[in-house]
Formats: C-alpha cells, structure tokens, sequence
C-alpha cells in the first residue's frame, strides 16, 4: 500500500466512524420511559465491557498470550487514562444542565481535540513541530478550533431562538469549566492508544501488519473507563429510584440501547483502524479529524431530526461556516500526512 492510498483509506475509515458517532445518541430520542442513567448505564456497560473484549477476542488470535506477555506497568498505564477519560464524560454530563448542550460541546469539543492531537505530538514526536508535518498540524488544529467554536456559538443562538435560553450567572463559569477539563479528559482515550504500541507491536510480530490490531488495545481502557460511569449512573438510580424503570419497559428500548452501543463502538473500532492505515502520525492527524467528521455528522444528524426547527437564519448561516471551517481542518491535516 502506497502512502498516498493508505492516507486515503484512513481518512475515509475515520470519516466513516465519525458519522456512526455522530449518530450513537439519536436512539435517546426516543426512549422517554427510561431516565438518562438507565440509557447510559445499558450503554456502558455494553460499550466498554462486553463488545470490546468480545471483538478482540474473535478478530486478535492468542489474545490471552499478548496481555499475558505485556508488562503490568502497561495495563496500569493504560487503565489510568482509561479512568480519566470515564470521569471526562461524566464530567461533560455535568456541564450540560449548567451552560446548554450547545456551548459543552464546543467547548468539550474543542479541549478534547486540542488536547489529543498536540499532546502526542509534543511528546511522542517533538521534533516534528516544526517541520512543514508539525506546522500544518498546528494550523489544522487551530482551524479546527475555530469552526468548533462557531459551531458552539451557532448552537447557542439556535437555543435562543427557539426560547430555551442559557443560564448566565455563577452556574456558567462552573458549566464552562466542567467542560472544559471534562473535554480535556476525554483525550486520554486518543492518548492510551498511542501508547499501546508495545500491544500492538507484539500482535503485529505474530500475525501481521494487521489494521485490527487495535482491537487488542481498547479493551484495557474501555474497561477501566467505564467504572466511573457505571458508579455514576448507579448513584443516580440509587438517588432518583429509577432502578425499577428496567422493568416493564418495552423490548424495543433495549435493542436500541444494543444499536447506541453497536454505532459507538463501531465508530471505535474504525477509528483505530484509520490511525494504523494512515501510519506514524495516524493518531496525531485522525484524532481533530475524527472529533471534526463527528460535529458535522451530529449536526446533519440533528438537522435531520428537527433540531434546527425554530432557529433563524443567523442560526444556520453560523452553523454552515462552522461545519466550513472544519472541513477545511480536514483538509490542512491531510496535507500534513
């Protein structure tokens, strides 16, 4: 595989998996019997602990020989960056009732991928900073930010237009700076794949240069990421009496919570994907293009399912040069690669 062609099929992978993220939560929508620990807690729990090792195992052989080989000191540094982007989320979570969904998502957003894809590169390869590589990747990112940011601000109008309005004393600040440390937590996630490279070497050494190696290295950190969203969500039916929702509850609920864990994983599983068949800088180019591609499948998502309805012009005319922005991040990072 060339350069150019493995450039290619890695972004359209990552592409691919940023429209199955941006589609995870649509099912949501349509589950008012259910409180949103009970959505979450089915979500969690077949997200991070059942798919993952399940998909290793069938798609990595001798999985069992890899982890058994691998250093402790790997699984624990692993686990630790899974923990810290599980409290991420839920630190986000908490942002939402403080500053609107719009303005956490920028803000979130935009930590998140800032974080993911500077933080690798300052720290695995410094000395590509400032390469022609390094400055493009600066610049992709900081146009990245600016259409995340417009976005954020095109949301905030949308949510004054159709009357819901956005808190404005002491509980923003507080909202504002859940989300942005949530976000920021939230790249760890990008950060344990990166440094998985021991795993992944040893899959590659025994069966290839095989793209799904990275299978091998989500289930460490997906398992110790969802413990802080299971204890959450355990909290809160414990606090809101809404344990006993689970029962009684129509069948379809949970095939749809099985579809939300089924997209976001998948869009996982792609995800680290893409980064293998893109190369060395996999993880520093697909991470904002992966966080991009998500915004802009979010908002078509939610423009297909009415959000926009009521908004003004402003509104869309704001979320059109946002969504602009970041194709042309995708762009500049491409030409990084």
């Amino acid at each position: 595989m060339t350069l150019s062609s493995g450039l290619a099929r890695g972004f359209c992978l990552i592409l691919a998996a940023a429209t199955m993220n941006g589609a995870f939560a649509l099912p949501m929508k349509v589950m008012p019997k259910w409180k949103w620990e009970n959505t979450w807690m089915i979500w969690t729990i077949t997200s991070l602990w059942v798919l993952p090792p399940l998909v290793a195992l069938v798609s990595i052989p001798d999985l069992v020989g890899i982890y058994h080989a691998t250093p402790i000191q790997i699984f624990l540094k692993m686990s630790v960056f899974g923990i810290l982007w599980g409290v991420g989320l839920a630190m986000l979570g908490l942002s939402y009732p403080l500053v609107g969904v719009a303005v956490a998502f920028a803000v979130g957003l935009g930590s998140a991928a800032a974080a993911g894809s500077l933080l690798p590169l300052l720290v695995q390869h410094p000395y590509q900073v400032f390469t022609q590589a390094g400055k493009l990747i600066l610049l992709g990112v900081f146009i990245m930010l600016g259409g995340v940011a417009v976005c954020g601000w095109a949301g905030h109008e949308r949510e004054r237009d159709q009357g819901i309005g956005i808190s404005t004393d002491g509980k923003f600040f507080r909202g504002f700076m859940l989300a942005l440390v949530g976000g920021t937590l939230t790249a760890a996630l990008n950060i344990a794949l990166a440094d998985g490279d021991q795993i992944l070497n040893a899959v590659h050494r025994g069966f290839g240069n095989t793209p799904l190696a990275a299978n091998a290295v989500w289930v460490p950190v997906l398992l110790a990421g969802g413990l802080p969203g299971v204890i959450y969500c355990g909290w809160l039916m414990h606090k809101n009496s809404s344990l006993q929702l689970f029962s009684g509850t129509p069948k379809m609920y949970w095939l749809l919570g099985l579809v939300m864990s089924l997209l976001w994983y998948g869009s996982v599983v792609l995800y680290g994907v893409g980064t293998i068949t893109i190369g060395k800088l996999g993880a520093i180019i697909g991470w904002p293009v992966f966080m991009s591609g998500a915004v802009v499948a979010g908002s078509g998502w939610g423009a297909l399912t009415g959000e926009w309805k009521g908004s003004l012009r402003r509104s869309r005319l704001l979320m059109a040069v946002g969504i602009f922005l970041l194709i042309m991040a995708v762009f500049v990072l491409g030409m990084a690669g």
